[in-house]
């Protein structure tokens, strides 16, 4: 499953990515990096599209820990002062 994070506008971050302006940005479960520390299992979520890798906690189902990303990175963009929507694919 891939969360697909849409800009209202396209946004240019060159200590995130190098890519150019871009407005679309697909988030994928990274299975290879799971984890587990004193608050409980984690996994990597990231973009090769925004060059950024996070830590989430690991839900029962991936939409479900897709979500948690989901939140995280809106309020990031929130904070930025960025419109942002998100869909999630099969």
């Amino acid at each position: 499953m891939k969360l697909i994070q849409t800009f209202s506008q396209p946004i240019y971050q060159p200590v995130l990515f190098d890519g150019g302006p871009r407005k679309e940005f697909i988030w994928t479960l990274d299975y290879r990096r799971q984890g587990q520390d004193s608050e409980g299992k984690f996994i990597r979520v990231g973009s090769y599209d925004a060059n950024t890798w996070f830590n989430v906690p690991l839900e029962k189902t991936e939409r479900d820990t897709l979500a948690h990303a989901a939140r995280r990175l809106g309020d990031l963009a929130a904070r930025a002062g960025k419109r942002c929507t998100f869909t999630y694919q099969e």
